[in-house]
């Protein structure tokens, strides 16, 4: 539901909440990471570690706002 959000707030042209939603979104699911971790299923714990720091190097941040401001990388 936030992922929805912050698409909603990019397409608006809100992009700042539009990032912090995606943070947000990201920090729930590093935490849900933790999950299997404690149930011993180390591997499915890993692999969702290792998309959720994936995810967080493609969140955009100043650079993506100053190329959007000029119309360039932005989704439609």
């Amino acid at each position: 539901m936030r992922h929805q959000l912050a698409h909603l707030y990019h397409r608006r042209g809100d992009v700042s909440a539009a990032e912090v939603e995606h943070r947000r979104v990201l920090a729930a699911r590093s935490r849900l990471a933790k999950l299997p971790a404690d149930l011993g299923r180390r591997d499915e714990a890993v692999a969702e570690y290792r998309a959720v720091v994936e995810a967080r190097t493609r969140v955009p941040g100043a650079d993506h706002r100053t190329r959007c401001r000029r119309g360039r990388g932005c989704p439609p």
